[in-house]
């Protein structure tokens, strides 16, 4: 079991390096540290190997278009909502709710220990993302929608072989205590998520950014709990 998996990449095997994308700061990043807002064709005017690069020295998983986040607005409509495993709290934020990091990235040494061997500039949660792992933070507050960029799935020992980690988030404990959970990703790296076995949607839409190689397997999962 690895950290990372398929999740982290090493930028010293893409050839870009550092240097070459600092002109994306200034592009991508506002006054005060977080995304800008910005449309799906702003991003596909920068090469995609630039922004994966970036995104990795940024601690970015996922960038939130103007178009997800107004089609994360239609979802959760006049519901309670709550985006957990916020990392750097760019969705959240856009989105007005209430945003929970487990600090994993921040606070556990084995983890840091992976991500500076690949090169990876972990987190850094602004003071607005609550330090509360997913779980805790669905059962405590109890919000009826649920939203997640790139979150770890908890590590299964009996399915070693899948991405995740043993300090991930358990979709099926949050699916089975909200209304609607909306997980952003990519099927190299949630594509094998157990909870893909519970009836879902699954969208695709080209305004779907990440920091993945192969922008066509990004995917929006929603899971609704008739039971709710």
């Amino acid at each position: 079991m690895t950290f990372g998996d398929i999740k982290h990449i090493n930028i010293e095997s893409i050839g870009v390096y550092p240097k070459d994308v600092e002109y994306l700061d200034r592009a991508l990043l506002d006054e005060n540290g977080r995304l800008k807002l910005l449309t799906n064709y702003d991003y596909r005017c920068f090469p995609h190997v630039h922004l994966r690069v970036w995104a990795s020295l940024h601690s970015r998983y996922g960038f939130p278009t103007t178009e997800l986040i107004a089609w994360l607005k239609e979802r959760i409509a006049k519901r309670t909502a709550l985006e957990i495993a916020a990392g750097n709290g760019d969705l959240g934020h856009r989105l007005d709710i209430p945003m929970t990091d487990s600090y994993q990235q921040v606070d556990d040494r084995e983890t840091m220990l992976y991500l500076a061997a690949m090169g990876v500039t972990p987190t850094n949660p602004p003071p607005d993302v609550k330090k509360e792992d997913g779980e805790n933070a669905v059962r405590r507050r109890k919000p009826r929608v649920v939203i997640a960029c790139y979150a770890t799935e908890k590590w299964d020992k009996r399915e070693p072989n899948k991405p995740g980690n043993y300090k991930g988030i358990r979709y099926g404990y949050v699916i089975e205590r909200c209304e609607t959970f909306i997980l952003i990703g990519n099927k190299s790296v949630h594509g094998q998520s157990s909870a893909l076995a519970l009836p879902h949607e699954e969208f695709y839409f080209p305004w779907i950014v990440t920091r993945s190689k192969q922008q066509s397997d990004n995917r929006i999962w929603v899971w609704n709990n008739s039971a709710k």
